[in-house]
């Protein structure tokens, strides 16, 4: 009996030791040459909508200022903004952007990311 115990012991712990552990994200790649994304057509709108909120990234948020080019081109220059939402994809907080939103800014941001 203390063995049937054991053992499921020993599955519910394993059980929880991998439910909790972080998946490794992976290297996505995506084909920029078939689409010329616009910061005022594609991603203002979603930074807009998903980032520049209150609590978040709206104006004088410690967490940077991403109701403005030069806001989001701060992060996007340090990096921040590329290891966020594309590499590690935990932003925006709650719910991650979808791959096509993902790949718009790994293509704007890789172009250059221009304020056009």
């Amino acid at each position: 009996m203390k063995c049937i115990h054991f053992i499921f012991f020993l599955s519910l712990v394993l059980f929880f030791t991998e439910s909790c552990s972080k998946k490794k994200t992976e290297d996505t790649k995506f084909d920029c040459t078939l689409e010329n994304y616009s910061y005022n057509s594609d991603i203002k709108p979603i930074i807009n909508s998903r980032c520049s909120i209150n609590g978040c990234h709206n104006s004088g948020s410690p967490n940077g200022d991403y109701t403005t080019y030069l806001g989001v081109k701060t992060k996007v220059d340090n990096g921040s903004l590329r290891e966020r939402v594309v590499t590690k994809k935990d932003m925006p907080s709650g719910s991650p952007l979808s791959a096509e939103d993902i790949a718009k800014f790994e293509c704007w941001i890789t172009s250059g990311s221009k304020e056009n």
